[in-house]
């Protein structure tokens, strides 16, 4: 239609649909080989007049026409070494300026700005575009929304610029990425957020996969690997991309919903991504930029994903027991506490004071007597990790009044009450759950009663421990012949050694203990 149509309307139509090709499309050299780039040009003039050879001022004929050869331009001179004519530089900068018709000014700012990539002032042309969409000032459809973002990360991939002026546009840019992909939650949009995830990926890291320009295929394929990596980076070290408060919060939901249900499924491609993911949620955690915002059903996938905690620093440990404290102690869900729960476990296992005392003064005693809902066969599992927990604190608290004196010197402002356990409800529960016999002999013998004989060792005066053999050893003689039995009495042996030999003053605690059950 070019080489041999005398239409010059055909012409000019076969022109402007030029930029309505996509961007991999695979026969721009066979247009390019038809003189296409040269006829553009010419139309592009054509829509325009200059006052005299010799003049300066141009006048805008044809606006709308102008910005589909523009479009067409930029399409047959992707990847080649083509520039803008410098005679055609000042209508070009006229169609930038064009007013009420922003579609037009955008698309003209994104010619100049592939044009002038050593240039400062084209590129944060196109962040004022992206600004006046984000705050409402302009409208753009999805298509030129596309077409500024696609501007944005191919400028991005090729700046010839300082690494100051660089950090400078990154920072003004993606605070507005990270708005336009909160709101482009819907399926619709994939395109646009596919564009954004680029975008951000070349602004944070500096570079991405030359093949996911062109294909959307391939963009959409690898939407997760490109953005959790680029957010995560964001979510490290947000000041420096001139992200804060209340944007901090929309990039830690959009970070939360897009990471975990990817993590939690089967997606061998995405294991790579897991540890990014984990180290950037810990960190949202921490901060409580997320405990509040998210779902419940997010919230539970998150905590799933944090175990074990590996990505929690020994300094960060009594901050991270403190939080997950508040969490159980705000929730009714029953995912969330589990989640939860099998958290403080591992924190709990190292001797570490600090813990402790944080474990200590955040109530975690009745927070977990309370998570455990005893007495409830429902929800056995939950009892089952509520008191597990509960017996390594009791391991954990008579390990560290061992070695009082050596964290004495570590921290001499923390010491570990035990008073605070025998002063609450704990054994009561304990000693109820145990006297219904419905436990698992294994987890009893490995677990509860070594962590009871522990702390026996170490507070052996306190008087509950009496009941305590007595209603352990009735279950260890329920269970007479079994694997473990003979490993419960060593330790229930052990016991009453180191209580004497004095009665069983199983009276004690008797009344509490059968109300409970």
């Amino acid at each position: 239609m070019l080489q041999q149509c005398s239409s010059d309307d055909i012409v000019t139509t076969a022109l402007q649909a030029i930029g309505g090709l996509p961007r991999d499309f695979s026969a721009f050299q066979v247009l390019r080989n038809a003189g296409a780039i040269r006829l553009t040009l010419q139309r592009f003039t054509s829509c325009f007049h200059h006052d005299s050879p010799f003049g300066v001022e141009w006048y805008i004929l044809d606006a709308q026409g102008a910005e589909r050869y523009c479009r067409a331009w930029m399409r047959l001179t992707r990847g080649t070494m083509e520039r803008w004519p410098c005679d055609l530089l000042k209508p070009l900068d006229q169609l930038t300026n064009v007013q009420g018709q922003s579609h037009i000014s955008v698309i003209a700012s994104c010619a100049c700005a592939l044009d002038s990539l050593d240039s400062r002032t084209p590129q944060l042309a196109l962040i004022n575009h992206l600004e006046k969409f984000v705050s409402g000032e302009s409208n753009l459809s999805q298509l030129i929304q596309c077409w500024l973002l696609d501007t944005l990360l191919e400028c991005s991939i090729g700046w010839e610029l300082g690494a100051a002026v660089i950090e400078d546009i990154a920072k003004r840019a993606i605070p507005l990425l990270l708005h336009l992909l909160h709101l482009t939650k819907r399926a619709l949009a994939s395109q646009l957020r596919n564009a954004i995830a680029l975008t951000l990926c070349s602004l944070t890291h500096g570079v991405i996969d030359p093949s996911l320009f062109s294909d959307e295929n391939k963009r959409q394929e690898n939407f997760h690997k490109v953005i959790i990596p680029s957010l995560a980076v964001i979510i490290q070290d947000p000041f420096r991309f001139g992200v804060k408060d209340d944007l901090l919060d929309l990039t830690s939901i959009e970070f939360s919903r897009l990471s975990a249900p990817v993590l939690m499924g089967s997606h061998r491609l995405l294991r790579g991504l897991k540890n990014i993911a984990r180290s950037s949620l810990s960190k949202l955690y921490l901060d409580g930029r997320i405990g509040k915002l998210v779902s419940d059903d997010v919230l539970a996938d998150i905590l799933r994903i944090l175990h074990p905690p590996v990505n929690i620093t020994l300094e960060q440990r009594p901050l991270f027991m403190t939080t997950l404290l508040d969490t159980l102690r705000a929730t009714t869900d029953l995912n969330i506490t589990i989640g939860s729960v099998r958290l403080l476990e591992p924190l709990l296992v190292d001797c570490h004071l600090p813990v402790l005392r944080a474990f200590l003064e955040g109530n975690g005693i009745p927070v977990l007597l309370r998570a455990s809902r005893a007495g409830d066969t429902d929800s056995r599992k939950l009892q089952v990790v509520c008191m597990r927990t509960l017996c390594i604190f009791l391991r954990r608290s008579a390990a560290c009044r061992l070695r009082q004196k050596e964290f004495s010197v570590i921290y001499p402002s923390l010491e570990i009450n035990l008073d605070v356990i025998f002063h609450s409800d704990l054994f009561t529960t304990l000693l109820s759950i145990i006297s219904v016999q419905r436990w698992w002999l294994e987890e009893i013998a490995e677990i509860w009663l070594p962590s009871l004989l522990e702390l026996c060792e170490v507070t052996p005066d306190e008087y509950i421990w009496r009941s305590v053999e007595t209603i352990f050893r009735n279950f260890a003689e329920n269970h007479d012949g079994e694997d473990k039995y003979p490993r419960m009495l060593k330790d229930l042996d052990r016991m009453r050694e180191i209580l004497g030999s004095g009665p069983c003053l199983v009276e004690l605690e008797r009344s509490s203990i059968w109300s409970v059950v």
